[in-house]
């Protein structure tokens, strides 16, 4: 505080000089010949200083013509205001020099007690005036700019810049790269290049939106009015800009919590709406098996099809239902959710023109220029005030009787060719969406928006739903990385686009924590299993745990109850108890470590205070090293050089020895083949040496042309696990014999590059074996003229002496008294036939036996 000027110095610093500050910040306007602008911003001690050239507002109109506040004159003497809450405004009014421009402009700054100011334009037009691009932040400086896109921050220095909208467009000119986020459901438009700078000085530094129309504000006034700019820098000196705009969106972003729920979309039995399938027979069950681990079941959600079409957009096939089973529900501790498109995707599109909706596609669109648009189905236009109107009566029914508390907003591709240009329907159908979401909330302020499709990675989304989409397929696989499970391959997929997006060096990572994101459910269904039925518990565990531990506010049920045993429900009960806990500790997940469509070790951490989560993963067979920054990059915030341990969480308890000091990386050997939870906490270990398994006995293997032989002394201990894998780097299949007898693998799975199957051992325990074969083409698979990788290997999970703990609130430990460990029997090439021939194969090994 020793830094603040006095209010009644405030005013004038200087005769041409006002000064907008508080504890944090403070930014300087200068004045003289009828203009001015703001100047510099800076810490309030004077630190993190921008000298700026400001054009305060670029106004760009469709015939080319471009005005700043240079072809304007100030008509008042601006001054600074102050409301009973303290917080302060400056109102500069522009008027005219050119005949052409807005007759006036007035740029409103606000600051309140944080360390941001807001920014707003009106423009005073006439009824039928319109511009084409409005920049509300529009300067240069001698600082370099970064980052930019669409709904993407622009950084000077520790400065943030950015708009409470998440359509902006944010450009400059030092190397600007448009972000190379993957979308798969990418809505796009055509700009018509109507995004570039116009005579850019350096370092020059653009946010803009395109609003088209003017306005009526009342009967005797038209303007446009900018959306709402705003900039600022961390609390905290020496912080980034990125934890500057992480507390922003923190601070302003729609309230959030956990919302764990059951979607009946793969589910034959609850997809039949009535109260005996979705109710007694689903959500009942469910909710008895969760509660025994302390989880909750927060909502059931209907998914497309409990909707009407024949009489208005969304309206319910039987309402009086929805309304009995919200009680149901919220009587025994849930509540009601529903799918919805705003704009009618999916729903029968010719009821509605009989209704006098309008299709978003005019008859003269060309539906060819985008991947998105072509094809035979269409959507209603929700710039239609009809098709508006009636949209918020379903939803004022949805909220305010059927009292639902969470919306799926699907297909959102807030388009209509029906407006201006592409970039100006954009917007409009964006406002329109909008004032619904804000609709929602005005009739329900704790309802859980999940907007899907049509998002794209802008943290100021969160302003508006709780969150979004990662905008990849809904539940795909990824055959990457050789697994047995097709649970890994799930996983993977989302994993991977993750690191695409947040941790590759394609593109910046986005200021929106990966907790923000719906990345499709849990599944266990018959009509998707994700699974051949011959996983393991530990599989499912693992599938699980990734889940759950990104951090997602939004935890989704695809499930088909009578798939789960006792156990299933053991793992997934503890998990979304343990989950839904440390909500507030994942909500700053980010991404740590390597590719994972490379096999390459990674995981997530969320740091909170002086404590964090951290979740890594490796699917190599063998240990693999992951280095974990200590510092902000991963939102860690506290003083460097203190002391900090580690305790394994999953899938097993223990402390362990690491001694970790804050500020310095440190690095952790994960096994092969593995998931682990470690919690992070301050303080020092008392742990002398962790828990390890003996060693297998060693092992003996080689290959000759089409053959491999290895001889194998299976120990006699406890195992949880006890597999022999065989990998080929190629679409084929092993013919095996244990001791000259044929045996059949106990499991298998092959991607494109790969083939891999393991044979538990557990029934040779304490023998020697001689385990002998060779590989066959898979039905269809690519010719393989040439020898190919191969490698054979055991993985085990092996008993320790390890203490027998156990705690309901953390993931089940499915492994408390194993530990995994690996060992290679032989890496080498091998040919692989086109055809079986299990008489030249046993003819060989009977010869390799008198031999």
């Amino acid at each position: 505080m020793k830094y603040l000027i006095p209010l009644l110095l405030m005013s004038f610093l200087q005769a041409n000089e006002l000064i907008l500050q508080n504890q944090h910040i403070q930014a300087f306007f200068s004045f003289e010949a009828q203009n001015g602008s703001n100047t510099k911003i800076a810490r309030i001690d004077g630190s993190d200083a921008i000298e700026i050239n400001n054009d305060e507002f670029e106004i760009l109109t469709f015939d080319d013509k471009r005005y700043t506040r240079k072809d304007y004159k100030i008509i008042s003497k601006p001054e600074i205001k102050k409301d009973a809450k303290g917080n302060q405004s400056l109102v500069i009014i522009y008027e005219s020099l050119r005949e052409q421009a807005p007759a006036k402009v007035e740029v409103t700054y606000t600051l309140g007690q944080g360390p941001y100011i807001r920014k707003s334009l009106k423009l005073h037009m006439k009824q039928g005036d319109k511009i084409d691009r409005l920049s509300a932040i529009h300067f240069s400086s001698e600082q370099k700019v970064t980052l930019g896109g669409r709904g993407q921050p622009l950084n000077v220095g520790k400065w943030w810049f950015g708009m409470d909208y998440p359509c902006f467009y944010a450009r400059h000119n030092d190397n600007y790269k448009e972000p190379d986020f993957y979308y798969r459901w990418n809505y796009m438009i055509d700009l018509k290049g109507r995004d570039q700078l116009i005579n850019p000085r350096p370092h020059t530094a653009s946010i803009f939106h395109f609003p088209g129309y003017a306005k009526e504000m009342d009967e005797f006034s038209w303007a446009i009015v900018s959306k709402t700019a705003v900039f600022g820098l961390s609390a905290k000196k020496g912080e980034s800009a990125e934890l500057g705009l992480l507390d922003y969106i923190t601070e302003t972003r729609k309230k959030t919590r956990s919302y764990l729920h059951f979607n009946n979309w793969y589910s034959k039995v609850a997809k039949k709406l009535n109260k005996e399938n979705f109710i007694d027979k689903v959500f009942f069950p469910m909710q008895a098996q969760l509660k025994k681990y302390g989880a909750n079941l927060d909502g059931m959600c209907p998914d497309h099809g409990w909707e009407e079409t024949a009489s208005r957009c969304y309206e319910a096939k039987d309402p009086k239902l929805l309304v009995d089973m919200q009680k149901i529900l919220k009587d025994n501790g849930s509540g009601l959710g529903l799918w919805i498109a705003l704009d009618g995707t999916n729903q029968k599109f010719e009821d509605g023109i009989k209704l006098g909706y309008r299709s978003a596609y005019s008859k003269d669109f060309d539906r060819k220029q985008f991947a998105w648009t072509q094809g035979n189905k269409e959507y209603y236009d929700i710039l239609q005030p009809k098709y508006f109107n009636d949209l918020k009566k379903s939803l004022k029914y949805m909220i305010t009787e059927a009292k639902v508390d969470y919306i799926k907003h699907d297909f959102n591709h807030n388009f209509s060719s029906n407006y201006m240009t592409q970039r100006h329907a954009r917007e409009k159908c964006l406002d329109a969406t909008l004032e619904l979401l804000a609709y929602e909330r005005e009739l329900n302020p704790d309802i859980f928006i999940n907007f899907t499709n049509g998002a794209w990675f802008s943290p100021f989304w969160l302003q508006y739903a709780d969150c979004i989409w990662m905008m990849t397929g809904d539940s795909g696989g990824s055959g990457d990385v050789p697994s047995l499970s097709l649970r890994d391959g799930a996983t993977n997929y989302r994993c991977k686009y993750f690191y695409r997006s947040f941790n590759s060096e394609l593109c910046p990572r986005p200021v929106i924590p990966i907790a923000n994101f719906m990345t499709h459910g849990i599944l266990l269904s018959h009509r998707k299993p994700f699974t051949d039925f011959n996983d393991t518990l530990h599989d499912w565990s693992d599938y699980v745990l990734m889940y759950m531990a990104r951090g997602t506010t939004l935890k989704e049920l695809y499930l088909d109850l009578d798939l789960l045993d006792d156990d299933h429900w053991k793992v997934l009960g503890r998990a979304a108890n343990w989950a839904q806990r440390e909500q507030g500790q994942l909500m700053n997940t980010v991404m740590v470590g390597g590719d994972p469509a490379k096999a390459e070790v990674y995981g997530y951490i969320s740091w909170k205070g002086k404590r964090a989560l951290l979740t890594v993963r490796n699917q190599q067979r063998s240990p693999q090293k992951l280095t974990i920054p200590f510092n902000s990059s991963v939102y860690f915030r506290e003083k460097s050089g203190e002391k900090y341990k580690l305790k394994t969480i999953y899938p097993f308890i223990e402390e362990l020895p690491n001694k970790l000091i804050s500020g310095r990386d440190f690095q952790l050997s994960i096994p092969g083949n593995s998931v682990q939870i470690f919690e992070i906490q301050e303080g020092e270990s008392s742990s002398k040496d962790p828990i390890q398994a003996l060693p297998l006995q060693a092992s003996t293997g080689h290959v000759q042309d089409d053959l491999f032989s290895l001889n194998i002394d299976v120990p006699l201990d406890d195992f949880q696990r006890l597999d022999l894998l065989l990998q080929i780097a190629g679409k084929a299949e092993p013919i095996i014999y244990v001791d000259g007898k044929k045996v059949t693998p106990s499991r298998v799975n092959s991607g494109k590059r790969w083939a891999l199957a393991a044979l538990d051992l557990s029934p040779w325990k304490g023998k020697k074996i001689k385990v002998e074969g060779q590989y066959v083409l898979i039905p269809g698979g690519k010719s393989m003229p040439k020898a190919v990788p191969f490698v054979a290997w055991i993985c085990a999970d092996r008993k320790v002496e390890s203490h027998n703990i156990d705690d309901p609130d953390l993931p089940f430990p499915v492994s408390q008294k194993f530990r995994r460990i690996k060992q290679d029997i032989v890496v080498g090439k091998i040919k692989a036939r086109k055809e079986s021939a299990p008489t030249a194969l046993a003819l060989k090994l009977i010869k390799n036996k008198k031999q």
